[in-house]
């Protein structure tokens, strides 16, 4: 049997079925990202306690936003791993944080609803300062 030809298709290259058209995954890893690609996202240039079961990771945050953010090398989580996240701004009160996503870029968290939520956008207000987004519609 030969094996199967990739054929060009509008500018896209196609393999029997399947679409490698670049915008196509970008629109699929937005969408497993749910509501964290909603939020205005910012550069953050400083590291953070990444808390998980045994384990204490200090990792770079590479982006922030109202409601989630990107963190550089965190290792050994799998999507829907709740995480406490330690910023050196609020050292003693870890902020709950769900893994929604994990890419070349970096994992991708959400951060949960309910008191750390509120310490989040707290710590974000000094970060970005007053003059920056803090919320944003997570629909």
């Amino acid at each position: 049997m030969a094996a199967e030809e990739p054929r060009e298709d509008a500018g896209v290259v196609l393999w029997g079925h399947r679409s490698l058209d670049p915008q196509t995954s970008v629109e699929a890893i937005a969408d497993g990202l749910d509501e964290r690609r909603d939020a205005p996202r910012f550069p953050l240039n400083e590291d953070c306690e990444v808390l998980f079961g045994m384990h204490v990771q200090r990792v770079p945050v590479g982006d922030v936003s109202s409601s989630g953010a990107m963190l550089h090398g965190v290792r050994h989580v799998i999507v829907g791993d709740i995480l406490r996240l330690c910023l050196d701004r609020l050292p003693d009160q870890p902020i709950p944080a769900r893994v929604r996503g994990i890419s070349l870029l970096g994992v991708h968290v959400s951060i949960e609803d309910g008191p750390g939520k509120d310490l989040w956008q707290s710590a974000l207000r000094g970060v970005l300062g007053s003059d920056q987004p803090t919320t944003a519609h997570s629909g």
